[in-house]
């Protein structure tokens, strides 16, 4: 059904509304474990998404690229999306900025154990945007929640 979905929307032309449904379905597939595909799959609607300047979904379509690429093991790809879903998240998509936190808080914690410099650099990197985050999205409700357990999780992790 959702091959489907695709082909419709590709033949339709839409390719903001396909690279949502290329997420979409990317996280469908990282839910049952096929990290593979969804990585391509979240790649070709980071690439979508772009070409169509879809700028309010490009956020989560970078999240999603790290979210999957975190259980992957490949560290610094999983920091480098979470920062641009991060960044993305704070100048143009507000919906996106807690979970793009916690995602790259995640990809930073893991990063900065990791055994080569240059990607416990980006994680401390990361760490630094998500701070001046800190200070401008996350002032009420539940962002002062998802701050604090993002910040406990950093400087638990050194960082």
């Amino acid at each position: 059904m959702l091959t489907r979905s695709l082909r419709l929307k590709e033949r339709a032309g839409d390719l903001h509304q396909l690279a949502v449904a290329h997420n979409n379905f990317a996280e469908l597939l990282l839910g049952v474990g096929d990290l593979s595909s969804a990585l391509d799959l979240a790649l070709h609607a980071v690439a979508l998404a772009t070409k169509a300047r879809a700028e309010s979904d490009i956020p989560e379509m970078h999240r999603m690229v790290s979210a999957i690429t975190l259980p992957m093991g490949k560290l610094r790809t999983a920091i480098e999306h979470g920062i641009e879903a991060m960044q993305g998240a704070v100048s143009r998509a507000p919906l996106y900025v807690a979970d793009a936190a916690k995602t790259l808080t995640e990809a930073c914690v893991r990063g900065a154990a990791d055994s080569d410099e240059s990607t416990r650099a980006l994680a401390r990197q990361g760490a630094v945007i998500l701070r001046a985050a800190w200070k401008t999205h996350f002032l009420e409700g539940d962002g002062v929640s998802v701050a604090a357990e993002c910040e406990r999780a950093l400087q638990s992790a050194g960082l």
